[in-house]
């Protein structure tokens, strides 16, 4: 069960008139957003909220992104009973993990204070607030999906296995993904701490997109032409 403490933050979200449900179950706590204004209006008859108002919104994908990429670890930060938030909008699932969101920024996220500043220092100013880095996050996963496309069309390695090489040798310090997105193989150990966080980083996300397609869409989409299947679930995903 949630608790009114928590149930009161969700409230005040980005975006929380548009929060369809909300449960709890384990340390996962999956919020869900509304998928259409019909939807929304359906539920809530008496809104003065107009269509207009619901696709402006959203209209930029910047809101979308704001949601996705703060409003997770917001909530991370705040309740550390929590071990993974799930956002699902647009009928996109996005998951974030504690342990594999403290690794990709370095920091415990339960450490961070919005009183000290240390919140938006460390974590507001760099993933939220800066419009920026918010488009060259989503832009790497784009360029990113290709280099994956290319180098699975020329083997019969599965996707799957070919992103736990990837994170393996990101490790190792043997690849790293660049600022555009592109996938290089490197000498060893002359990746920087900071490549192998923002590579980390876009395979994550990856990784996180994957898998909230669920076990039979993911078995289905790996045994279908890869490279289309893959390139069109993301580029629905981003636009």
């Amino acid at each position: 069960m949630i608790s009114e403490k928590m149930n009161n933050y969700i409230d005040v979200l980005t975006g929380s008139a548009f929060i369809k449900s909300r449960k709890l179950e384990k340390g996962i706590l999956e919020i869900t957003y509304f998928n259409s204004y019909q939807e929304f209006k359906g539920m809530k008859s008496n809104t003065k909220i107009t269509e207009g108002d619901y696709n402006n919104y959203f209209k930029t994908g910047n809101q979308t992104q704001k949601i996705l990429v703060g409003e997770p670890a917001r909530l991370l930060r705040k309740f550390p009973e929590l071990t993974c938030v799930v956002m699902v909008l647009f009928n996109n699932k996005f998951f974030v993990e504690r342990d594999n969101l403290n690794k990709l920024i370095g920091i415990d996220i339960s450490s961070l204070s919005v009183e000290d500043t240390t919140w938006i220092e460390n974590y507001a100013n760099k993933y939220i607030v800066n419009k920026n880095g918010r488009e060259q996050l989503f832009n790497q996963i784009n360029k990113f999906s290709e280099d994956i496309f290319k180098i699975q069309a020329n083997s019969d390695i599965k996707l799957n296995e070919l992103l736990k090489w990837m994170n393996e040798s990101i490790d190792k310090g043997e690849l790293k993904i660049t600022l555009d997105g592109s996938i290089v193989n490197v000498p060893s150990n002359e990746v920087s701490k900071e490549e192998k966080v923002r590579s980390k980083t876009i395979i994550y996300l990856v990784q996180g997109a994957l898998r909230s397609i669920g076990d039979k869409a993911m078995s289905s989409l790996l045994e279908s032409d890869i490279a289309h299947s893959i390139k069109e679930f993301f580029e629905g995903f981003l636009n």
